[in-house]
């Protein structure tokens, strides 16, 4: 367990040096050239390796969907391009999308313990591209990426998280408000997996206003989803070809209360201390996204998976909030009892959800 601890903290560590060395030193001009953004992204790549190392070299029962994709991968090395959209012998059927890719990948390499560095480091690329667009806290978000709990679904879900990348990667165009390339990626993201048409929500929303109006449209459109759950499982399943029914489940309500504190907190900071700014409102609205799937999470399983595309969103939401209070005395106390809730939250999680995870086994 103290491994996957250490790559929670090691980007605080880093962080903290990079602030002190190099950050503190910088004008405000200096902060968003292009030479500056390439000098911390790079540390930034240096921040989060350690924790997508564990993902790239794992072994195969580590992740419960590990070795069905590996053995897809294998299989895959035989198949012929004119039949590789046929159901397989092993009886996955997958997105076109990602079934190219992993054809594509049988052309670079038939190991597929490469194959998973492959794939992971396209995890590394975008999650450390979406930490270097936020304007605040990049270092502080990889923290929360680990103990959100978004981390540990990244050691199973391989087609979601790949589709979840290209989401990640399509930020920039949804700050910048350019539709057609935000919905290439979007078309792209859906290859691989189909939940990800949900996020198209994410561009629409970012740029609404902060108020009471839009606060009491969230909150009826949240009673309404939860009231007819049927119904929006009905249209998921139809819409994306999908076969899920309403699970129930009497989990959940810890990570609900746990998302629906991170977001009250946070309305709370950006308002209360008038941080209003484009991406601080985006990052609020996104951030209800998640909240009201939580919320459809206490009645069925099945929203579960689609919050993973706007908990990135919530961590970086919650990242901003921190940065806000102008006293230093308030900052150091939040980040403490914040930080610290969260490490609990990520060590409950590994020793009852993910227990299959310890101890970590690499494929050497």
């Amino acid at each position: 367990m103290l491994i996957y601890i250490a790559v929670a903290l090691f980007p605080l560590l880093v962080g903290t040096y990079y602030n002190a060395r190099i950050g503190r030193y910088l004008t405000e001009e200096e902060t968003i050239s292009k030479k500056y953004l390439r000098k911390r992204w790079t540390w930034l790549l240096v921040a989060a390796l350690p924790m997508f190392a564990l993902i790239a070299f794992r072994g195969e029962y580590i992740g419960a969907d590990t070795r069905g994709y590996l053995r897809f991968f294998n299989e895959m090395i035989d198949t012929p391009w004119n039949k590789m959209f046929v159901l397989n012998n092993s009886g996955y059927e997958f997105e076109p999308g990602f079934i190219v890719f992993e054809k594509l990948i049988t052309l670079i390499t038939h190991n597929s313990n490469v194959y998973q560095v492959i794939y992971s480091s396209i995890y590394l690329l975008a999650v450390t591209t979406f930490a270097n667009q936020l304007e605040k806290a990049n270092f502080s978000f990889l923290y929360f990426f680990v103990t959100f709990g978004i981390y540990t679904f990244m050691f199973t879900g391989v087609r979601q998280c790949l589709a979840m990348c290209m989401c990640l990667f399509s930020y920039k165009f949804i700050k910048e408000r350019k539709l057609i390339p935000f919905l290439l990626l979007l078309i792209l993201a859906f290859l691989f997996h189909k939940s990800a048409i949900l996020f198209i929500a994410a561009y629409f929303i970012y740029g609404r206003k902060i108020g009471w109006i839009n606060t009491a449209i969230y909150v009826g459109f949240a009673a309404m989803a939860y009231i007819y759950i049927d119904v929006i499982q009905n249209w998921f399943n139809d819409t994306l070809d999908y076969e899920y029914g309403v699970e129930e489940t009497n989990s959940g309500f810890i990570f609900f209360a746990v998302i629906a504190i991170v977001t009250a907190f946070s309305f709370f900071t950006v308002l209360y201390y008038k941080k209003k700014t484009p991406e601080s409102v985006g990052l609020l609205n996104i951030g209800v996204i998640t909240l009201v799937l939580w919320l459809l999470r206490l009645a069925t399983r099945v929203a579960e998976r689609p919050s993973f595309y706007f908990m990135f969103f919530s961590a970086a939401m919650l990242c901003y909030a921190l940065e806000v209070p102008p006293k230093s005395r308030d900052r150091i106390i939040y980040k403490i009892l914040i930080y610290s809730a969260f490490m609990i939250l990520f060590v409950y999680r590994l020793i009852t959800n993910f227990y299959t995870m310890i101890p970590y086994v690499s494929f050497f």
